[in-house]
């Protein structure tokens, strides 16, 4: 298979290339950092590295002719959407302009890669796009909007793109992780505690929220339970629209959010994460 990778220099973008590398598979790996992609190239056999910034403009206009050269006019069996971060805080508070740079990546940059990518996708005997999501895409909960409004979109953009590619032969599969143990959630942490340090009202609450999120991450699952979820679904004879891992207690937090009225969906939602005695 040939097999495209966004976010291919670390994490678990690394995790799969590698992985996928070492069984005879060609990955085309996408990264901002050359010289991380060109040292991959040199450690993997059969992994070709294409720098590009999937927030920028100008970076995804060239992506088709990378795309062209990288497969040399072939298909491309698998795009995994997995470039991504995070950015928390009180609504209130967060510039406008970290929104904004955090949409150009996990949303749009997103839908850029894919775009670019259908044609070679079209080209395989059955392709697959799967988008790297979180179960913040089906939940909500203070101080963490921004991140879970982009999954949010991710998710929704998603589902429509299953409908829309379903009848050319092409699957769409979420893959949606709760908490994870990597710096992801200590980059998170990190910039709670920076606003609650600068924030009289929001300081008591935010405090709150940090110690639900460190127990939350110290219970999580580990990187390479994510990798296997996706290899889960590359191999898959009978693909699946999402996967979420680990499934308990995901998929009960997931159940209160969008199955119970509001006003409950409240109360349970603050208790959860230590807003409510």
């Amino acid at each position: 298979m040939r097999i495209v990778i966004t976010g291919a220099t670390a994490g678990i973008g690394l995790a799969c290339a590698r992985s996928f590398c070492a069984e005879g598979h060609e990955v085309i790996g996408l990264a901002r950092n050359a010289e991380n992609l060109a040292l991959l190239e040199k450690e993997l056999a059969g992994f070709k590295g294409i720098r590009c910034d999937i927030a920028d403009d100008e970076s995804l206009a060239q992506l088709d002719a990378a795309f062209a050269e990288a497969t040399e006019g072939g298909p491309v069996d698998v795009l995994i959407n997995n470039a991504g971060y995070s950015v928390v805080g009180p609504i209130e508070l967060v510039p406008l302009g970290d929104w904004r740079a955090l949409f150009d990546t996990n949303v749009f940059g997103t839908i850029g890669v894919t775009r670019a990518a259908l044609p070679y996708l079209r080209k395989a005997a059955r392709g697959h796009v799967i988008n790297i999501s979180s179960v913040a895409g089906s939940v909500y909960g203070a101080f963490f909007g921004p991140y879970f409004a982009s999954k949010h979109a991710l998710e929704l953009i998603s589902k429509t793109l299953r409908l829309e590619l379903r009848s050319q032969g092409i699957d769409v599969t979420i893959i949606a992780p709760g908490a994870v143990k990597t710096d992801f959630s200590v980059e998170e942490d990190a910039m709670l505690e920076r606003y609650a340090e600068g924030s009289d009202l929001y300081r008591e609450d935010i405090e709150k929220i940090l110690t639900w999120h460190e127990q939350l991450v110290k219970d999580g699952i580990q990187p390479e339970d994510v990798v296997a979820t996706i290899r889960k679904a590359v191999y898959a004879e009978r693909r699946k629209p999402r996967y979420t891992v680990p499934a308990f207690p995901s998929v009960l937090f997931i159940a209160v959010a969008k199955f119970l009225p509001s006003k409950w969906a409240d109360a349970i939602i603050r208790r959860i994460t230590n807003l409510q005695a």
